[in-house]
């Protein structure tokens, strides 16, 4: 994958798989990339996510007209799905069919 910017519309799961791949061997990170971590590092992001909201009464329109806000909200988000990546990628299971077996299951237990 180059540097190119790239849209949700265009870009598969497996370019970010590879992407980030790539990144991490680049560094050779990859004896640091154990499950424990990388769950540690996932709710590490999550909780500086969180934190962008703390004390804040925001709606979405507050949220997506204040550009700062929206550019750290998506560095946090984006640093929480390298980090999910990494993890599939460091236990080869396949991400998407997790997602579509938890919708499932979601599904069966929020019925609509």
């Amino acid at each position: 994958m180059s540097e190119q910017a790239m849209a949700d519309t265009k870009t598969t799961v497996k370019d970010l798989r590879e992407l980030v791949e790539q990144f991490v061997h680049e560094r050779h990170w990859e004896p640091y990339h154990q499950p424990k971590n990388l769950a540690a590092s996932i709710s590490i992001e999550a909780a500086e996510l969180l934190e962008l909201f703390q004390w804040e009464d925001l709606d979405k329109a507050d949220v997506r007209s204040n550009k700062l806000l929206m550019s750290r909200i998506k560095d946090e988000a984006a640093d929480i799905m390298v980090y999910i990546l990494s993890l599939s990628n460091s236990l080869q299971f396949d991400l998407s069919d997790a997602i579509a077996k938890k919708m499932v299951a979601n599904k069966k237990k929020y019925k609509a």
